[in-house]
């Protein structure tokens, strides 16, 4: 048995004589579903942790992943660094689900936000609900409407640097005097983090952004403001795979549009 740690998505089940990680597959990351995590598992400890074959074995089935051991300390060893190279395989393929792409081989947060291309703004998840009815009426005849008619909800990722905090910096002239320091504070742990502004959307909230000082440089969490309370509220909004969930890539376009017919 070891202590709680941040093994998500893969979750730790304690047993009489050995210790699991599970993952329950709910995305299209692997075809095979749990066989084929397992796979890269495998492959994964092959070429960065060879010295674990043999402790660290493998019991998958079509929907959910399982590795266990008899020896808790060499899984957590292995939960803990398989966990970013699956999170990065997860937002590398939702990239490439919305027709673009990144590249996650960077050590730091800001490496791998900067490394993403998203060229073009995207419509939200649940957009259907808020279509006028002029395009509604045009798809519902059975109409092609192109999705860049569709003007909200929409939002655009960006990957701008925002230093409230720093000394001598434009945004530290601009907003150092209004930002909330004990709401900073008690958010983020300290006085002067640097953030990235990573998505600007035309409904509520309208700013998404991470801070630069989470830990986790792979899949951070993500945080919400709004143009009326900039940075003087803030809330947690998942982490960065749920950020890119929200965007419809055109394949999803297209089965809501159908259903609306």
């Amino acid at each position: 048995m070891v202590e709680d740690i941040d093994i998500k998505p893969f979750i730790w089940v304690n047993g009489d004589k050995s210790c699991s990680i599970i993952c329950n597959l709910d995305d299209d990351v692997f075809e095979e579903g749990g066989y084929g995590l397992e796979e890269f598992a495998e492959d994964f400890m092959e070429d960065e942790m060879p010295e674990l074959e043999g402790i660290v074995k493998f019991d998958s089935e079509s929907s959910m992943f399982c590795a266990y051991s008899e020896n808790p300390k060499m899984l957590k060893r292995f939960a803990l660094a398989l966990k970013p190279k699956y999170e990065a395989l997860i937002i590398s393929t939702r990239i490439s689900e919305l027709g673009c792409e990144c590249c996650f081989s960077n050590k730091s947060l800001y490496g791998n936000i900067k490394s993403i291309s998203l060229g073009k703004s995207f419509l939200l998840k649940g957009f259907e609900n808020s279509i006028t009815r002029d395009i509604y009426d045009e798809i519902k005849s059975g109409k092609v409407v192109s999705e860049e008619n569709i003007r909200c909800p929409r939002i655009t990722f960006q990957s701008k640097l925002f230093t409230p905090f720093k000394e001598g910096s434009g945004d530290y002239s601009r907003f150092n005097n209004k930002a909330d320091k004990e709401l900073i504070q008690a958010t983020f742990g300290r006085k002067d983090p640097e953030f990235l502004i990573i998505g600007e959307a035309t409904s509520s909230p309208n700013i998404y952004f991470v801070c630069l000082s989470d830990k986790n440089i792979v899949n951070p969490r993500v945080y919400n403001t709004d143009y009326e309370f900039y940075f003087g509220k803030i809330s947690e909004n998942g982490n960065l795979i749920d950020f890119f969930k929200k965007f419809v890539s055109d394949q999803e376009y297209t089965q809501a549009t159908r259903k609306l017919k």
